[in-house]
Formats: structure tokens, C-alpha cells, sequence
């Protein structure tokens, strides 16, 4: 066997409008909890400085002070928190739209008549089981083609020289370049 080479991502945004689509419902969703969090916390510091103010002298410079403080490190941790899922979920997106790239190429490859030679998805690449199945599929198709590309070369050889062999021979050349490895044509297209 031939040894595998390591596929890396190129582009991880694949399909803008899916991911950006469920990344932005993480980031929304994360940045919400992130922000009532941040408001029962700022609520509970300034319980906290009321409760322990000696005079209101002191307690207003304390919170003038400190709710500075609170207000920019809670800030400073919302957005680091949304940045943080958005690269997560592109990330995670780009696992499932680059499958789903790769099998849109297949299949296209398939629609023009030629088998494609399959490349196996990255390690961490989601769909993994779907992807055998269709990979699966295709093998078997190729594999029934190869056998009526046999099956016509034998007619070929028995049958006289005249239109239907010529005919033939058009089935013959067609279905061999379908089966045919077609290495880098679409590797070259890009990278999912």
C-alpha cells in the first residue's frame, strides 16, 4: 500500500453561511450566560462594599475605586470569552462543512462520470461513519463498473470488425476512463 499523506487545512472557513451561521448562535448563547453571570457578581461586590462601608465618605471612594476595577475585568473577560468560542467554533464547524466539502467534490466527480480516488478524512474530522459508507459505495460501484469493463473487452475481442464493435469500443473507452485513478484532480481543486 501506498502511504497516506497527511491532509492539513488550508482554509478552515469552508461554508461561510453554516458556520458562521452556528457560531454565532455559541458565541450569542455563551456571551449571554457570560453577562448575567458578570451582573450577579457586580451585584453581589456591591452588597459586599455597602455592607462593610464605616462611613458613607469611605464607601463612596471605595466604589468609585473598585467598581472600576470589577466593571473592566468583567469586561475584559466577556470578550476574551467570546473570542474564545468563535476560533472554538469555527473550529468545531470547519470538522463538519470540510467532510461535507470533500463529499460535494465527490459527488461531483461521480455526476461526470468519473470515480474519484477517495481520500480518507482527517483523524479529527467528524462524520466519520458517513463517510466510510459513501466511501464504501463508491468502491462498489467502481468495482461492478471494472467488472462490466471486463465483461465488454471480451465481447470486444470475439465480436468482427464493424459498426458495433466500434460502438462498443466508445462503451469500452468511456467506462475505463470513469474507472481510471484520476490522482490530484480534484486534491488540486482546494483543501477542506
Amino acid at each position: 500500500m501506498t502511504e497516506q499523506k497527511r491532509y492539513r487545512r488550508k482554509n478552515y472557513v469552508i461554508d461561510r453561511r453554516f458556520q458562521f451561521k452556528y457560531t454565532g448562535i455559541i458565541v450569542l448563547i455563551g456571551a449571554a450566560i457570560a453577562l448575567v453571570c458578570a451582573y450577579f457578581i457586580y451585584q453581589a461586590w456591591r452588597e459586599n462594599t455597602e455592607l462593610l462601608a464605616i462611613s458613607q465618605s469611605i464607601a463612596n471612594e471605595i466604589n468609585q475605586r473598585e467598581s472600576s476595577k470589577v466593571f473592566w475585568a468583567v469586561g475584559i473577560f466577556v470578550v476574551l470569552e467570546v473570542a474564545g468560542l468563535f476560533l472554538w467554533g469555527i473550529l468545531v464547524t470547519h470538522r463538519i462543512a470540510g467532510p461535507l466539502f470533500i463529499i460535494d467534490r465527490y459527488l461531483g466527480a461521480l455526476r461526470s462520470g468519473i470515480y474519484p480516488d477517495m481520500r480518507p478524512l482527517r483523524r479529527r474530522d467528524e462524520l466519520q461513519q458517513f463517510f466510510e459508507s459513501f466511501s464504501g459505495m463508491v468502491d462498489s460501484m467502481r468495482e461492478r463498473e471494472t467488472q462490466e469493463l471486463e465483461a465488454i473487452s471480451a465481447a470486444l475481442d470475439k465480436l468482427p470488425e464493424g459498426d458495433a464493435k466500434e460502438n462498443l469500443q466508445k462503451v469500452h473507452d468511456f467506462k475505463k476512463n470513469a474507472v481510471a485513478p484520476h490522482e490530484g484532480e480534484l486534491a488540486e481543486e482546494g483543501s477542506a
